[in-house]
């Protein structure tokens, strides 16, 4: 069997969408069987022997973790593990749930693969402490993070604005300022933190644009909504923090605003990667 890895639940569910897509476009869907595991509802359904019919489990590291312990899924058959957006996963925050989900699956068969748009030195080092003899493939330009430098993508326009040294009320107005100026939406604005993120957008609900939020403080329907609505159109502008919209593609975003600076060239490049998507 396969388990697929990955640090979010609006990520899990568009990997195991598009993974479903490819199993019905290749008409094996009645032979290989796909199980999400992001809620009690899945782990429940996982209880009452749905590990053993499924082939593929698309899950995220902590739900996992509550099935192993209450023995309500067996990884002993797993025979390739997949890390989405690895170095997410091996950061502290996982390393934990990580390494028991290493430890169920047994290990010693089991394949492991990594995927990431990028790969800081200290992520790869720890990764290599749970592979043998890894290879290590890379697409298009070197891989992102640390010391490693940024290609920019050339399909993405860049500016930096001024906030007149002003604090919190100069960033806010800049912001303003581009609305007015005609921001061209779907756009994504990101923050460094949850509260961060709540405040913008109580600043600016009441400004007469179709705006929304997504971070870990919201409920998983909240979530779930405002990224169907910014698919949809219902929702112009979207706030996000890096976790929450890390790996998830939005088609045709058309401008992202870094609103706090990144904390690192890893995280610049998993922001402006989604716009100008695919190169």
């Amino acid at each position: 069997g396969c388990l697929i890895l990955v640090p979010t639940k609006e990520l899990a569910e568009q990997v195991a969408r598009v993974t479903q897509r490819f199993l019905n476009a290749a008409q094996v869907d009645d032979q290989i069987k796909l199980k999400l595991v992001v809620s009690k509802a899945h782990v429940s359904g996982l209880a009452g022997g749905g590990s053993k019919r499924a082939n593929i489990l698309v899950a995220t590291p902590m739900r996992l973790v509550h099935a192993i312990r209450s023995q309500a899924v067996e990884l002993s058959r797993v025979r390739d593990l997949i890390l989405d957006e690895a170095d997410k996963l091996f950061e502290d925050g996982f390393m934990d749930q990580l390494d028991e989900i290493l430890t169920a699956t047994g290990g010693k068969k089991t394949r492991i693969h990594l995927f990431s748009a990028t790969l800081p030195p200290k992520v790869e080092e720890v990764a290599r402490t749970v592979m043998k003899t890894p290879v290590k493939v890379v697409v298009g330009g070197r891989s992102y993070g640390g010391g490693t430098a940024a290609v920019d993508a050339s399909t993405v326009k860049q500016r930096f604005m001024f906030a007149d040294g002003q604090g919190e009320a100069g960033k806010i107005a800049a912001f303003r300022r581009l609305l007015v100026e005609g921001l061209m939406p779907p756009t994504l604005v990101f923050v460094q933190s949850q509260d961060r993120a709540s405040q913008l957008f109580k600043e600016l609900v009441f400004d007469g644009v179709n705006i929304d939020a997504i971070h870990a403080s919201r409920t998983a329907a909240q979530r779930s909504t405002a990224v169907a609505n910014f698919r949809s159109g219902r929702v112009w502008i979207l706030i996000a923090t890096d976790l929450m919209a890390r790996g998830i593609d939005f088609r045709t975003i058309n401008t992202v605003v870094n609103y706090d600076l990144p904390v690192s060239p890893s995280a610049y490049v998993h922001r402006i990667g989604r716009t100008g998507r695919a190169g």
